[in-house]
């Protein structure tokens, strides 16, 4: 058996639950049995908005250009009331308005679209990356601004696996872009990362060991479920085996006691 190879899209999920990368190892080597994953409307929307955009800008796919799947064209249609027509137009919207939000590549140089990279440990597609290796950038779309003018922590991890499958291939990214685009076309945001600062080696650093530490022998022995707003913000395909294994389901209580009647003093200082 071929040993598991972690997504870059991933990697930043599993940092919030490793428990999360523990089930999806276990499936990928035959320990589980996997689930049908329900639709991924947002998801498929964003990758619809993607191809729109990269085909309006005429990019090359090194890989080959692949359109989205009707069977995503169905599930993104679920946020527009069924109405495969207004979702693309609205996809078509979003590429036009992202357009003029997406950085010139360095000079001489052009952007690659869903370039894909496969090592033993990592894997991935890299929205943009400039011909020349240089910078790469990110695609997000989505209905709410990043706090504070900060790129999502996911999201963050996931450039960074992008930078070491760049350098991997003979690249050297020395800067990356990630570019937030309201899903109603009505806001853009683009925050630029300098790669080669202390700050980001480190973290760069840190991201290979835990890696490792993923493909490793402790994983299952030391993975901790960790319940929390970033199950259903990350769209975790597992938090219902994780609710039905450690979240009691409701019922009725029998004989229960009667609530405890609680009598406060008067204010003092009224």
């Amino acid at each position: 058996m071929k040993p598991w190879n972690p997504r870059s899209s991933a990697v930043g999920a599993y940092i919030s639950c490793d428990f999360r990368a523990a089930f999806d190892r276990a499936i990928a080597e035959g320990l589980l049995p996997s689930q049908p994953e329900g639709p991924k409307a947002y998801a498929d929307f964003g990758t619809i908005c993607h191809y729109e955009l990269m085909t309006r800008m005429n990019l090359e796919f090194p890989d080959g250009k692949e359109a989205p799947t009707a069977e995503q064209y169905t599930a993104a249609s679920m946020l527009f009331s069924d109405d495969p027509d207004r979702m693309v137009q609205r996809a078509k919207d979003v590429a036009r308005f992202a357009e003029p939000h997406v950085p010139k590549p360095p000079e001489g140089a052009t952007w690659l679209a869903e370039t894909g990279y496969k090592l033993p440990d990592l894997s991935g597609h890299i929205d943009f990356i400039s011909s020349d290796g240089s910078v790469i950038g990110d695609l997000k779309t989505t209905s709410r601004k990043p706090e504070h003018g900060k790129a999502k922590a996911t999201h963050l991890w996931q450039l960074l696996c992008y930078a070491e499958l760049a350098q991997s291939s003979g690249a050297e990214p020395k800067s990356a872009w990630i570019l937030y685009v309201g899903s109603l076309k009505d806001w853009a945001l683009r925050i630029d990362f300098d790669l080669t600062t202390p700050e980001m080696m480190t973290l760069r650093r840190h991201l290979r060991k835990y890696i490792s530490y993923l493909r490793g022998p402790t994983l299952y022995d030391a993975a901790m479920p960790r319940p929390g707003h970033h199950c259903e913000g990350d769209f975790c395909p597992h938090r219902a085996r994780c609710r039905d294994r450690f979240f009691p389901a409701s019922g009725e209580a029998t004989d229960a006691p009667a609530a405890p009647t609680v009598t406060f003093k008067a204010n003092p200082f009224a």
